[in-house]
């Protein structure tokens, strides 16, 4: 069905915040409905808003979402429309945005699409810094350092490793295809290695891509000023990020750099949940083995 579904994901923001989310996709002139998913109870989550009547579309509220990944999944898998749009709940769009990333979306089939992303407040949506495109990761003084890709243009869409988790798109029949090939790595709660599925896509054939005409803002936590990440959300770093590692990385000489890098910094944590990686995602690493020679894998994790 031709439409936009909204997978919005609560942090136990506020009223104002998430009130704020809804305002923007009320403003769209297309068919669209939302879906926020928390980590609260459903009971819990609508005593703070009662109802959402006042809103001309569907909304539903999923709760007990014990992981940003594992929340991500069940909104893509209950969403009832073709065009599925991912956004953490302190996001800004425009209606103009959200028209270029469906285009942009149209004119590659199966593929992911992320729009640039621009330093934020929320919920005033005031432009508090730079903006920034895709991702990737590097390991060459400590593991998995966050790297901005620069954008190559600002007139069209341009190819990347990753986009940021805050927001993103694509065709419910793409997400399906990532759901038979482990869906958004979670851990058992809290915040997941988001950006790791666009390496998976590309590794499934599929591209991932940044529209830079689409700017959505983006109200970032942990840095002087601005809220920290709470102990729920911070808790599946390092389970997350070490299954990221377990499920993608074949080649021997990145394998054995990243094993270095990771037990010289991580040390216990390193251990354990690679152990915990094995028993979850064996499965998904021996699938994954036939499509190894797919991709370059030091493009998304550099050393």
């Amino acid at each position: 069905m031709s439409g936009v579904t909204f997978i919005i994901g609560e942090h136990r923001e506020g009223r104002e915040w998430i009130r704020k989310m809804l305002d923007q996709v009320e403003e769209l002139p297309m068919k669209r409905e939302a879906i926020i998913v928390t980590s609260a109870d459903y009971y819990d989550f609508m005593t703070s808003y009662d109802s959402f009547h006042e809103y001309n579309f569907p909304i539903r509220v999923i709760g007990n979402q014990r992981s940003c990944g594992g929340g991500r999944n069940t909104g893509g898998l209950n969403a009832a429309y073709e065009y599925l749009i991912w956004v953490d709940a302190h996001v800004c769009f425009t209606p103009e945005d959200i028209f270029r990333l469906i285009e942009t979306l149209d004119a590659h089939p199966g593929d992911v699409v992320g729009p640039a992303v621009v330093v934020s407040e929320f919920p005033g949506c005031e432009v508090s810094g730079g903006k920034a495109h895709g991702v990737r990761f590097s390991f060459v003084d400590t593991p998995f350092r966050w790297e901005w890709i620069p954008a190559e243009t600002e007139e069209h869409e341009f190819e990347v490793p990753m986009v940021c988790g805050c927001a993103f798109s694509m065709s419910k029949e793409a997400f399906l295809l990532l759901s038979r090939y482990g869906g958004f790595l979670h851990s058992k709660r809290g915040l997941g290695a988001e950006e790791e599925f666009g390496m998976r896509m590309w590794r499934l054939g599929r591209k991932v891509w940044i529209e830079p005409r689409a700017k959505f803002g983006h109200y970032f936590k942990g840095y002087e000023g601005h809220r920290s990440w709470d102990e729920h959300s911070a808790s599946g770093f390092y389970e997350s990020r070490v299954a990221a590692i377990y499920i993608n990385v074949f080649n021997k000489d990145l394998c054995n750099h990243i094993t270095e890098i990771c037990s010289r910094h991580w040390r216990e944590e390193w251990d354990k949940n690679l152990q915990i990686a094995r028993e979850n995602y064996r499965w998904l690493r021996e699938k994954l083995r036939i499509l190894k020679n797919n991709i370059d894998e030091r493009w998304f994790f550099r050393y």
